[in-house]
């Protein structure tokens, strides 16, 4: 599928569903063989669309490989070690595991131990 062609269907499904956010995850959108992909994606759709990438890599893996536009990142590989139960609340949200940890556009680490607490 070209880039094209995913923005077509991205706007469509956006279209039906009401919605600006988009979320990429699972196999690993930013992988190497994603990137050339993922950059270009996210540079046509950046001013449209909040994105938020989920990652198994560090902050400065995507420091280095993507270009920006996106509004949240989540870093870090699941560590059973380290888990914990993941859920979505009104006030936080927390990931799987206490390594993972949001960042934003600006690369500022604005959760902690995997758990990001929402603003009211």
């Amino acid at each position: 599928m070209t880039v094209d062609d995913f923005i077509l269907q991205l706007k469509d499904y956006s279209t039906r569903l009401r919605t600006n956010n988009i979320s990429f995850l699972g196999g690993d959108p930013l992988y190497k063989d994603n990137l050339d992909f993922m950059n270009a994606l996210i540079k046509e759709i950046k001013e449209q669309y909040n994105i938020c990438i989920y990652t198994g890599y560090n902050i400065n893996y995507v420091i280095n490989f993507v270009e920006g536009g996106f509004k949240f990142v989540k870093c870090g590989k699941y560590d059973i070690d380290l888990k914990q139960v993941s859920e979505k609340k009104d006030t936080y949200i927390k990931l799987a595991s206490t390594n993972q940890n949001f960042y934003d556009a600006n690369y500022k680490q604005i959760s902690d131990k995997g758990v990001l607490y929402f603003e009211r």
